[in-house]
């Protein structure tokens, strides 16, 4: 009778400790999960920021030859066509006063008359050219964007027509989250990150600086409590490229 009471008081105890030890083994396993799932997406949300910047910086050359160009079409007025230039008896360009390449021979004349004289401009004295001579920037930075995928293309485009030297615009958080979601492994539509988590809290590019993203992911943890919302954070900076 003895021994059998103490094996109920042995198998009592071990139901207690079950009881204790195995909630407790639930919530480790489950910390654990978590933990490693909030990793995954740390990992997902910095490798897509880094990226983005990365790409952002290295096309931001199209932005950059945009404001260049139209600073050199401010800077280099057109000419009316009554301007004074100078040819030679022999070349076919027109030139400014002074030009090296009129050492042997200088005729003086007008723009007007050595464009219909089929002359073209020195590219060593760089005189006036007029109005309807002068190449088209728009043309030109066009022609580089069509070569630049989807959505980079889109967002640089945004930039050109910016035409400011340092901005912090709210409007370009819309293209750069595009952009981080097109990033991420497999297509964007499935990837990991869902576009109603994701948010861009800012975005900053100044000329001849970094280009700054600021982004945050915010990831659902269920919980014996409930859900919890953890707020994953990621920074990214480049330098621009030139």
């Amino acid at each position: 009778m003895l021994k059998v009471n103490k094996l109920r008081r042995d198998d009592g105890s071990i139901t207690v400790e079950a009881a204790i030890v195995f909630p407790v083994f639930l919530l480790f396993i489950f910390f654990l999960v978590s933990l490693i799932r909030m990793s995954f997406f740390q990992m997902t949300l910095d490798h897509v920021v880094g990226d983005t910047t990365k790409e952002i910086a290295t096309h931001y050359y199209v932005v950059d030859l945009a404001k260049s160009g139209i600073e050199g079409a401010l800077d280099k007025k057109g000419s009316n066509g009554n301007e004074t230039v100078y040819i030679t008896d022999t070349g076919k360009k027109y030139h400014k006063d002074g030009c090296r390449y009129l050492w042997n021979s200088e005729v003086k004349t007008t723009i007007l008359n050595a464009v219909s004289g089929k002359y073209t401009p020195c590219s060593v004295c760089d005189p006036p050219v007029l109005n309807q001579d002068k190449p088209s920037i728009t043309d030109k930075i066009e022609s580089v964007l069509s070569e630049i995928p989807s959505p980079m293309q889109e967002f640089l485009k945004k930039l050109v027509r910016e035409k400011t030297i340092e901005f912090v615009d709210s409007a370009l958080k819309d293209p750069v989250k595009v952009l981080l979601l097109a990033s991420q492994p497999g297509q964007a539509e499935n990837g990991m990150l869902r576009p109603e988590h994701l948010l861009i809290k800012e975005v900053k590019i100044a000329e001849g600086e970094d280009i700054t993203i600021d982004a945050e992911y915010l990831l659902n943890v269920p919980s014996p409590l409930g859900t919890m919302v953890i707020h994953l954070e990621s920074r990214g900076m480049q330098k621009t490229w030139k």
